[in-house]
């Protein structure tokens, strides 16, 4: 893809299915759901074991509240797959949708997170995490993946991630 088509009309997005989602083997079908949903595509992918600074990265403006410590241990429980989606405009709001309200028993009938997610004493295992604006998925795509892998993967992102001068 060129630098100016991508430039117009496209959106990225960080997407991570946790630990939960993992271990119970829906990735692939969470992920079909996602694409065709959206009409659009995985152009990075990883699995990795969360570790305690990143979590607290991620996490950073939730760490004081007293539910952190479920986050952590439930974040730390197994392997996290991270993507980087891209799509035309409109996106990130429609992978948001199709996700659900944060808390699976809030989530609307049909959407992933009322379908696949849980409560668990108390605890919210959701299933997947998506960036909530275009500045927020270059803060967490930026976190999650390094320069070289953008680079390889997405090197059309790369300026818009890392900043002017970093082309790939």
């Amino acid at each position: 893809m060129s630098e100016q088509h991508s430039a117009i009309g496209r959106e990225y997005s960080l997407f991570l299915l946790k630990p939960d989602a993992v271990k119970a083997g829906i990735v692939q079908c969470v992920l079909d759901r996602i694409t065709s949903g959206i009409q659009g595509h995985i152009r990075a992918e990883r699995v990795f074991l969360m570790t305690p600074t990143l979590l607290q990265q991620h996490y950073s403006h939730l760490v004081r509240e007293t539910f952190f410590a479920g986050i952590r241990r439930f974040m730390l429980s197994g392997p996290v797959w991270a993507a980087i989606i891209e799509g035309e405009a409109g996106t990130i709001q429609r992978i948001r949708t199709l996700l659900g309200a944060t808390d699976p028993r809030e989530a609307a009938p049909g959407t992933i997170r009322n379908e696949f997610g849980c409560v668990v004493n108390g605890e919210k295992h959701n299933v997947a995490h998506a960036s909530d604006s275009q500045e927020a998925a270059y803060d967490e795509i930026r976190r999650f993946f390094t320069q070289e892998q953008i680079c390889r993967e997405v090197p059309e992102l790369a300026d818009r991630v890392f900043g002017r001068g970093k082309n790939c």
